[in-house]
């Protein structure tokens, strides 16, 4: 009997009036379980209404593909990154509502393609707060810059690990046993644009991601004033903005 492969998924947990989602890295060659940890995460971001924390924290690395499809329904469609090899070409990466499209080699591509998943409602007005640290890396750095493309994300904490080079994984089988050898090797980085113009551009070359908002510790529980302060703060700002906006709308319609 073939043991079935485990892997860590998404978790909820409740920090006072915070739904804070957890989100680790993940390491898997098995279709079904990439889409077990794909569909947990989205649910947990359909089912959390209000209030929504990832934390990122302690997430070094793993496969890009099942993090941003996780998340998708709080990242716009359209181009989220380009990934820039060692020649200088630009490979441009886009979302498309469950399927990612382009990049170096086509592998994420690829990879996405293989996966069959439901379609995912966009919910792009809700307030989310992303928990970064030195221990954020690599594909779970990616996401960051994915997510940033959502006016309605902040980022909080220390700044990032600094390994935004663009992998790829190759296997290899091994002759004298059924395992095989995994192998990461560079072969790229990313460019990321947020803004309407090419000098908004910003290059990610194994260089660390800042938080929009910086904490001493960035550790998200009830005891840690600073950043439960901050995060309070930012979304106190977003609900006051929308009430002005709604309210202006309203003047408007009656005129």
């Amino acid at each position: 009997m073939v043991q079935e492969e485990s892997i860590s998924l998404p978790t909820l947990s409740k920090v006072g009036r915070y739904n804070v989602i957890t989100i680790p890295g993940i390491y898997s060659l098995s279709e079904s379980m990439i889409s077990k940890y794909i569909n947990t995460l989205s649910n947990l971001i359909e089912e959390s209404k209000e209030n929504i924390v990832l934390d990122l924290s302690n997430n070094p690395d793993g496969d890009v593909v099942p993090m941003l499809l996780g998340a998708r329904s709080l990242i716009p469609d359209g181009l989220i990154f380009k990934g820039v090899d060692h020649t200088g070409n630009r490979s441009p990466v886009y979302l498309s509502s469950n399927k990612l499209k382009g990049g170096i080699s086509n592998v994420l591509e690829l990879e996405s393609d293989s996966l069959d998943l439901p379609m995912c409602k966009k919910t792009l007005n809700k307030k989310v707060s992303i928990i970064i640290s030195e221990k954020t890396g690599s594909a779970a750095e990616a996401l960051v810059l994915a997510l940033k493309h959502n006016k309605n994300i902040k980022v909080f904490g220390t700044p990032s690990a600094g390994y935004t080079s663009w992998n790829i994984s190759r296997e290899l089988s091994r002759p004298d046993t059924d395992s095989i050898w995994v192998i990461s090797y560079t072969i790229g980085y990313f460019e990321v644009n947020y803004g309407n113009s090419e000098k908004d551009k910003q290059i990610y070359n194994n260089k660390k991601i800042k938080p929009d908002i910086e904490v001493k510790i960035p550790i998200f529980n009830e005891i840690n004033d600073e950043l439960i302060t901050k995060v309070d703060n930012f979304f106190k700002k977003i609900e006051i903005e929308k009430n002005i906006l709604k309210a202006l709308s309203n003047l408007c319609l009656i005129k």
